[in-house]
């Protein structure tokens, strides 16, 4: 008996999320990064792929290195791992970032380095990515394009054995799902932490797009529950973003992408990781360090929060000594005016004397103490906004069971808990199973 893997194929995907782009007429996004995170943990986690890489960049402070998101890295990239696929392999192939479209309606992908001045050449032409599949003999290759196609600065525009024995092992399919037509938005969500397309994508690629409840979801299932859950959505935000399938080649039978497990906490339901969210500034405003430890610098939070209190005991003392010494110097009594005006001065001053010296030293202490804890403040926020250390990732960590291998430091998504990590780099990483 044959082995079903090599009945019914490999499964690949390569994964890429544009952030940030060098050129000052392309606008840069917010959530681009995020959409590809998402999709590569949900194949990861319920798609059964033998390799998934990922491609992310970094923010606006990192563009000028950004060589892992260059039309040139890209390609080759794409070169590389078509180029050990076989006939019978699938190929997942998602984008989200920005797009042009010329007046053929050719599609073109903005890579970090992509001119919009000279968008042949400097951009990565999606109709050459078909062909170079094409002529590798590859008959199972689905693009999904989260791109708005045009860069404009306000859009962004146990169960994996499910797969193992589909029965879509003769399916033939060469197809591109577009996010939005020519013309039109793709739209982010303020409501979360991806772009519209690309949430209604993870809650089809998680189970919500199996219409025939046999546990697996379809490419055709998927275009068909994103196309109407954004028709939907776009009616009732008074949006318009049609995303729409094209497909290269004549449809025989379906490919499928994951099973369908229907978790009862969606991943595209995660709130994004960001060291400078206001709930973490609250509490550095409140206590110095401790946003610092909400958000997990644990020791140096520990230790900023301890001298914290140190400074709040010592400015509460202060302030109390202040209080009493003052109402002691001025409590004190003397000697009323008299004919003897030399000797009352003298006898007033020698009683007020050491009430006088408190109270002068407690000002001085109260304002030595209030000059401490106002630097100690600014440091805090200093140290908060500019010194935030990144949240270290192994080398190798594990996610249900899958193994992920790190050439770079990686985004990460922690599954079961309310966020998901964002650390703005460039991120490689492929899956063993």
């Amino acid at each position: 008996m044959s082995d079903s893997k090599s009945t019914s194929g490999r499964k690949f995907a390569l994964v890429i999320g544009i952030n940030a782009y060098q050129d000052p007429q392309i606008g840069d996004l917010d959530k681009a990064e995020n959409d590809a995170t998402g999709v590569a943990k949900i194949l990861a986690k319920y798609g059964s792929f033998d390799r998934i890489q990922t491609i992310l960049g970094g923010g606006p402070s990192q563009v000028s290195g950004s060589s892992a998101q260059s039309k040139f890295t890209l390609e080759a990239e794409y070169d590389k791992m078509i180029s050990e696929m076989q006939p019978e392999d699938s190929l997942i192939f998602y984008f989200s970032g920005h797009g042009m479209t010329d007046y053929d309606e050719k599609t073109y992908l903005l890579a970090a380095d992509s001119e919009l001045g000279r968008l042949i050449g400097t951009s990565i032409a999606l109709e050459d990515l078909i062909q170079r599949s094409r002529e590798k003999g590859l008959k199972k290759v689905i693009f999904i394009l989260d791109a708005c196609r045009n860069p404009d600065k306000t859009t962004q525009i146990s169960g994996p054995k499910f797969l193992k024995n589909t029965t879509f092992n003769d399916a033939e399919q060469v197809a591109v799902l577009y996010s939005t037509k020519l013309g039109y938005y793709s739209y982010e969500d303020d409501k979360s932490a991806y772009g519209v397309f690309t949430k209604y994508l993870i809650y089809g690629l998680e189970g919500r797009a199996d219409s025939n409840f046999n546990a697996e979801i379809t490419f055709t299932e998927l275009s068909d529950y994103v196309t109407n859950s954004l028709k939907d959505w776009s009616a009732t935000n008074k949006k318009n973003q049609k995303p729409y399938v094209k497909y290269y080649s004549e449809k025989s039978g379906d490919i499928a992408l994951t099973y369908a497990s229907n978790p009862e906490f969606s991943l595209a339901d995660l709130k994004i990781y960001d060291p400078y969210d206001n709930r973490y500034l609250y509490r550095s405003l409140v206590l110095p360090g401790w946003g610092q430890y909400a958000r997990g610098e644990e020791t140096k939070g520990r230790w900023m929060m301890w001298t914290s209190g140190v400074l709040y005991s010592l400015l509460t003392y202060s302030y109390v000594n202040l209080q009493e010494t003052k109402k002691e110097y001025l409590d004190t009594p003397g000697l009323p005016p008299s004919n003897l005006f030399l000797e009352t001065v003298l006898i007033n001053e020698s009683l007020l004397a050491g009430p006088r010296k408190d109270y002068e030293e407690a000002i001085e202490q109260m304002e030595m103490v209030s000059n401490v804890f106002i630097l100690y403040y600014a440091y805090n926020l200093i140290d908060f906004y500019f010194f935030h250390k990144k949240r270290e990732n192994d080398s190798q960590s594990q996610i249900d069971g899958r193994l992920l291998y790190t050439n770079l430091k990686r985004e990460r998504v922690g599954f079961g808990q309310n966020y998901l990590i964002e650390d703005k780099m460039y991120v490689y990483f492929q899956t063993a199973f």
